[in-house]
């Protein structure tokens, strides 16, 4: 397990840094709260109503599931206090840092780091048709974290960050990859040499 505490910041701005393949679970998709208390103090006061953020230089970001629907917790933005004492599970992608924010503009902040996520994927749910939003919110997660952090995200929670079925989500994870492929057989000139042939 790798976490890492950087003293290089004043006390009142702690940060700890967890790396998704390091969590200790029986599930490499999630990471239920009871793990948490395992891996990271910050992370064990997600319910109490401790106010964390993500650091804005993160390479990563937060998955919540609340249940009935996942939210999406971006670089910069705010975990924890009054937004998550209701999350059920946790899945981290990437590397993310966490810290306290002490002063009133750091909360500031990150709580409107935390609405812009969400506005984000409100603009996506606003689309009427399920297939749009399928693509669309994999479009836009590919594009922020990467095609491999993408596929160890678990399909049911992506589906319930847009309000659509898991296999839909899939149906497009897997039409995203064929033409991830087929733009880079396009650019091979050796390919195209083959296929001439």
């Amino acid at each position: 397990m790798e976490v890492e505490r950087k003293n290089d910041r004043p006390e009142t701005n702690r940060r700890a840094s967890v790396m998704a393949s390091t969590l200790p679970t029986s599930n490499p998709n999630s990471l239920s709260l009871s793990q948490l208390a395992a891996v990271s103090v910050p992370l064990s006061l997600l319910r109490s109503g401790q106010l964390l953020a993500i650091t804005p230089d993160s390479q990563g970001g937060l998955l919540l599931d609340k249940g009935f629907y996942t939210d999406l917790v971006l670089p910069g933005a705010a975990v924890g206090g009054v937004f998550d004492l209701n999350c059920k599970a946790i899945r981290v992608i990437g590397t993310v840092q966490f810290y306290a924010p002490e002063s009133r503009a750091d909360r500031t902040i990150a709580y409107q780091k935390r609405m812009a996520s969400q506005n984000l994927l409100k603009q996506i749910v606003s689309e009427p048709a399920p297939l749009s939003r399928a693509d669309r919110i994999i479009y836009f997660l590919t594009r922020k974290f990467g095609s491999e952090e993408m596929q160890q995200m678990p399909m049911e929670w992506i589906a319930k960050l847009v309000g659509i079925m898991p296999k839909t989500v899939r149906l497009f994870w897997h039409r995203h990859q064929l033409a991830t492929v087929k733009k880079l057989e396009d650019r091979s000139p050796q390919l195209q040499a083959v296929r001439a042939c």
